[in-house]
């Protein structure tokens, strides 16, 4: 059974909303993906609680953390997360499995 989050979304309802917004193209420059920041608007909820979700769900191997750029600027260079299913091979990316 999926794991709740204190806010009662459950991981495959996080799962749902990146994939989407990977679909809409809501993601980083450079081959990054959804942000914390894009995905707790999408959901609306707290970028603090959003973080801890993926957090975990990348522990667990549904989510794969991979290094973008902002899509507007200052388009700093920063972490961002994709399904793990969307990561054909990390060594075309620059990516981390935790």
């Amino acid at each position: 059974m999926p794991s709740e989050n204190p806010l009662g979304l459950s991981d495959n309802e996080i799962m749902a909303a990146v994939q989407e917004l990977c679909q809409t193209g809501e993601t980083d420059l450079l081959g990054g993906g959804v942000s914390t920041v894009v995905l707790a608007d999408e959901l609306g909820l707290e970028q603090t609680s959003v973080e801890d979700r993926v957090r975990y769900l990348v522990e667990r191997g549904r989510l794969v953390r991979v290094w973008g750029a902002r899509p507007s600027p200052p388009y700093r260079p920063r972490q961002s997360y994709l399904p793990a299913d969307m990561v054909e091979d990390d060594s075309t990316r620059l990516s981390e499995r935790l």
